[in-house]
């Protein structure tokens, strides 16, 4: 490793320069990293599919801290929910979106933003 430098690669592609000083913390697998996400659905504007999507939630134990969702235009047969959760684990997470993807009133995929503290 050259000036304190050490490449991390994964399948042949470099992602990142990190100091030798840091690579020796350590890492875990994504799957049980535990923050809390920005969710986006786009659902079919109809009754009981919040309900649907806040029944997938509670059953990994991910609650829902806040929801907005907008009036669909009138032309309009879907409308789209922005969730935030709770802190949980990705595993959990990644169960709970192909659950609400698989359970039929979703359009498209759920887009997932992680929420990360970075102030220690």
């Amino acid at each position: 490793a050259e000036d304190g430098i050490r490449d991390h690669c994964v399948t042949g592609v470099q992602t990142c320069a990190l100091p030798i000083w840091l690579s020796s913390e350590p890492v875990l697998p994504i799957e049980s990293v535990r923050t809390s996400y920005y969710l986006r659905v786009t659902v079919l504007d109809q009754p009981g599919v919040l309900w649907r999507i806040a029944q997938i939630l509670s059953d990994a134990g991910i609650s829902i801290e806040a929801l907005i969702q907008k009036e669909a235009p009138e032309d309009q047969d879907t409308a789209t929910m922005i969730l935030l959760t709770s802190i949980t684990e990705e595993r959990r997470m990644n169960e709970a979106i192909r659950a609400i993807e698989a359970q039929g009133a979703t359009r498209g995929p759920v887009r997932r933003i992680r929420m990360e503290k970075l102030d220690g």
